[in-house]
């Protein structure tokens, strides 16, 4: 019972990681593909900040005096394929925050 319980939980957290991370990826999908009328610069600042701390990926900027965030299609597809590989890695703390547990690809 108690391995079952386990199992069940563990599944429950992967199932919250993807989606957390995906959630992010969705908001900068957005940005790129112009699918919303209105996407706020926080919302986008907190995701692009999420994937650039956990993947280590920096998004793309404007080569400007003062860059600029630009976050491309090349970008979320960098994200998508990190999170195939790493996966495995990521885990949800009790903070709510989803983190590496090991070392990443």
């Amino acid at each position: 019972m108690l391995i079952l319980s386990s199992c069940k939980k563990e599944k429950q957290q992967k199932e919250l990681i993807k989606e957390t991370y995906f959630q992010n990826v969705s908001v900068i999908e957005s940005f790129v593909r112009f699918e919303k009328d209105t996407i706020y610069g926080d919302d986008l600042y907190d995701a692009i900040s999420f994937l650039e701390n956990l993947t280590n990926i920096k998004c793309s900027t404007s080569e400007s005096y003062d860059p600029i965030i630009e976050p491309t299609e090349e970008n979320i597809s960098d994200w998508k394929k990190w999170y195939e590989l790493n996966k495995t890695f990521l885990e949800y703390s009790d903070e709510k925050k989803v983190y590496l547990d090991k070392q990443p690809n």
